[in-house]
């Protein structure tokens, strides 16, 4: 199981920021506005004090009771009981008394009572309306119990009074304990009798309004400044759990750690930066000549150099680009990398090996002719089909050829293993451009017949899903998979690694700017220098640089 760190999920809400931004700001729009629509009420509150009235046990002196929580939140269950609303109502006038909040204040014997309206003149004479019949409802119900209890306790003292009569009018009254138990218990109901005699006169005492309500000066609601701190720590919450939920439902690469899960810690060659015309299938941009000292082209460099270094002891010569799925600029990483690789010095192939949906050529203007599909039925030969880049020294090209109505049976011909071995005699690198992994099997077929494969992935397009299936097909036929080359990456991509500023290449000095040939073009120019800062000397195993470049030069002438 995967940890993730504090910086992960700072990176997951950088890169989600705007979720996070625009939910809060709704949040909190949402709440102001409905504050500052909503009509001002006035809240004005009085409050009622509720003690426990004296209560008595048989033959025990009367003591003050305890109001238990219970008891006090009944009490507020009273104030709004139908013999109070109708007091109030008769008292202001109003059929139905307005309605009140009341509730009991924590750990007193109070009871808050709370009218609002809108009007702030209204607002103190409801509450006062309440608390004044509420007290007068509950003292009405405490002399009641009172004059229960006083009967009671009379009632008991004559019962008393009856048995004394009778057992001193027996023989020997002094000698019977009874006659001494009840003369005791006479004496405790005659204290209790006074006592709650005493009460019943001072139950306005036990329940009175100590705070009567005042015209308020401000508004209770709604209140903007404080619905707006609670809505925007609202908001922010919100947003953050939007932002995660997101992001771990997004299925997309969007972070180095969703590559290195995906891939199983591939190493990643190159962070190729967004270039947005490839975007559009019909634009088919060569950054690497067009725009050479721009981050994409030095991309496109790094990678050169990353691949020439990644097994020095076995030189690797056919290499396969694809990508999972399609749009993930695979053939854009091809036709940019060979570019490069030819312009330091060695010499290159781009096979367009898509043979369903071609689209190589167009990044160097060239026709659809005869190509691979030609040369594996027989129809040509690689002298006739392989074209020099025009522009470009040391790369050529070899078009896919007339589309075949069964692509995946011609590329797993032995004929096409053929083909690529001789390829590989005469030049340094084989690029292959194929299909996308997962929708055909043609790229299966091709990575057989190379040294090594090179998966391409888009920043926000590829699915971590299709990488991770992209990875297991190719284990299947047991190719080495170089590493990953990372399309699309903004400056808003969070924690790639990359570094967005380079060196901006300065003016020529005068001798470097004289060219030989005064027709070619700035970018060409440029170029050049790169192939000065670039190259290195090249020589196969078998024969010379030069001698492999002469005999694949005559087969074009």
């Amino acid at each position: 199981m995967n940890e993730q760190s504090l910086g992960d999920y700072l990176n997951v809400v950088r890169r989600r920021k705007w979720w996070l931004i625009v939910t809060t700001v709704l949040v909190v729009g949402a709440t102001l506005a409905i504050s500052f629509v909503q009509p001002k009420r006035y809240s004005a509150s009085a409050q009622v004090l509720v003690q426990s009235p004296l209560t008595f046990q048989s033959g025990v002196m009367a003591t003050a009771g305890t109001i238990t929580p219970v008891q006090i939140a009944t009490y507020a269950q009273l104030a709004t009981s139908p013999p109070v609303e109708a007091a109030v109502a008769k008292d202001l006038g109003v059929h139905p008394a307005p309605p009140v909040t009341v509730t009991a204040v924590a750990n007193t014997n109070l009871i808050s009572i709370t009218a609002s309206n809108r009007s702030p003149d209204r607002a103190a004479p409801i509450a006062n309306a309440y608390g004044t019949e509420f007290a007068a409802h509950l003292r009405q119900q405490v002399v009641t119990q009172t004059n229960n209890q006083i009967q009671s306790l009379r009632n008991e003292l004559v019962t008393i009074s009856s048995q004394l009569t009778y057992l001193q009018a027996s023989k020997n009254p002094s000698d019977n304990p009874q006659i001494s138990y009840l003369t005791s218990q006479q004496v405790v109901l005659g204290q209790n009798l006074a006592v709650m005699i005493a009460n019943q006169k001072n139950v306005t005492g036990v329940i009175q309004v100590v705070s009567t309500a005042t015209r308020p000066t401000t508004p209770s609601s709604p209140k903007p400044f404080r619905n707006g701190l609670i809505s925007l720590a609202g908001g922010l919450i919100l947003g953050l759990a939007l932002v995660l939920g997101v992001d771990y439902f997004d299925d997309r690469l969007l972070s180095r750690q969703d590559i290195d899960r995906a891939s199983r810690h591939l190493p990643v060659l190159a962070f190729i930066p967004l270039v947005k015309e490839w975007r559009t299938r019909e634009n088919t941009v060569l950054v690497s000549r067009t725009e050479p000292t721009s981050p994409s082209a030095e991309a496109f460099w790094s990678l050169r150099s990353a691949i020439q270094f990644a097994a020095p002891d076995h030189p690797i010569r056919t290499i396969l680009i694809t990508s999972p799925a399609p749009g993930e600029g695979k053939t854009a990483t091809v036709a940019n990398l060979g570019t490069v690789m030819a312009a330091g010095g060695q010499r290159t192939l781009v096979v367009s090996s898509d043979i369903r949906r071609p689209r190589l050529g167009r990044f160097f203007g060239i026709d659809r002719r005869s190509g691979l599909t030609s040369v594996l039925i027989g129809d040509a030969t690689l002298d006739d089909a392989v074209q020099q880049v025009e522009g470009v020294e040391n790369l050529w090209f070899l078009d896919a050829g007339p589309l075949p109505p069964d692509p995946h049976q011609i590329l797993a011909s032995a004929a096409a293993g053929k083909m690529f071995d001789t390829l590989k005699r005469h030049f340094h690198y084989v690029l292959i451009d194929s299909p996308p992994l997962l929708a055909v099997a043609d790229s299966l077929d091709l990575a057989r017949l190379a040294d090594a494969t090179l998966v391409v992935a888009a920043v926000g397009q590829t699915k971590k899903r299709d990488l991770r299936r992209s990875l297991e097909l190719l284990d299947t036929v047991r190719t080495p998979i170089l590493g990953m080359v990372l399309n699309e990456v903004t400056s808003s991509s969070a924690a790639y690694g990359y570094g967005y500023h380079y060196y901006a290449y300065g003016q020529l000095d005068e001798s470097r700017g004289q060219s030989a040939d005064s027709g070619k073009s700035a970018a060409n120019f440029t170029l050049s220098s790169h192939v000065a800062l670039h190259s290195r000397q090249n020589v196969s195993n078998g024969d010379s640089t030069e001698g492999e470049l002469t005999e694949v030069q005559s087969t074009e002438s």
